[in-house]
């Protein structure tokens, strides 16, 4: 199969909403999207991949899609929004399932938003189970962990990440999880993250590298 540029650039375009300016403590919500267009999401619901992730994939997801077309010459269908938790993106996975049908591949790159917060981290469980009860059992399943070390909230930040991970492995409905933590952890955080959290300089490559090898 022959990938011209043109053709990845089709594979991975997508619609952003304008970020908005960033409050003291901004909601998830004001914060930045990014959705791939309907007629990529038409192509990848009939033979690709969906992603749903934070701002990870935010600042990510594009290249993840064009790593995953080069391998594969399947289209990676995004929706990504800054800050959000995994409750509300597997409320939006809903409702496009209820929409579209569920998907060939899914690729679900969310938890970084939950391990800081205690309550959210103890409802992992849930949601990662009620993705399985939304797509059906045809549907491939990869989970990516998460990684939160934040050098001025490192003991909190260890225990949400534990809890966090915990649940993503525990979930036996997965047919697959891709261990961003030690990937990261191994590569070293500070150096391949911009906060301990945010992949930056080689850490991106590391990011995409380990997405796509696990999931395509």
């Amino acid at each position: 199969m022959t990938i011209t540029v043109a053709a990845i650039a089709a594979a991975t375009a997508l619609t952003l909403t304008p970020a908005a300016p960033a409050p003291t403590v901004e909601a998830w919500e004001s914060m930045r999207r990014v959705q791939s267009p309907s007629s990529v999401w038409t192509l990848a619901t009939r033979s690709g991949y969906w992603l749903y992730g934070d701002s990870i994939t935010v600042g990510n997801g594009v290249a993840l899609a064009r790593t995953i077309y080069a391998r594969t010459g399947r289209q990676t269908a995004i929706d990504a929004n800054s800050g959000i938790p995994t409750r509300p993106a597997v409320d939006r996975l809903a409702e496009r399932v209820a929409q579209r049908g569920a998907p060939r591949v899914l690729i679900m790159a969310t938890g970084a938003n939950d391990a800081v917060d205690t309550g959210r981290a103890a409802g992992m469980s849930a949601q990662v189970a009620r993705v399985r009860r939304i797509v059906g059992p045809t549907t491939r399943i990869v989970w990516v962990t998460t990684l939160v070390a934040r050098p001025r909230y490192a003991a909190t930040d260890a225990a949400g990440t534990h809890r966090v991970n915990a649940a993503i492995h525990a979930d036996r409905t997965l047919n697959g999880v891709v261990a961003w933590d030690v990937a990261l952890r191994r590569a070293g955080v500070m150096a391949n993250t911009r906060d301990g959290v945010h992949p930056a300089g080689k850490g991106v490559n590391l990011w995409v590298g380990t997405v796509a090898k696990a999931a395509s």
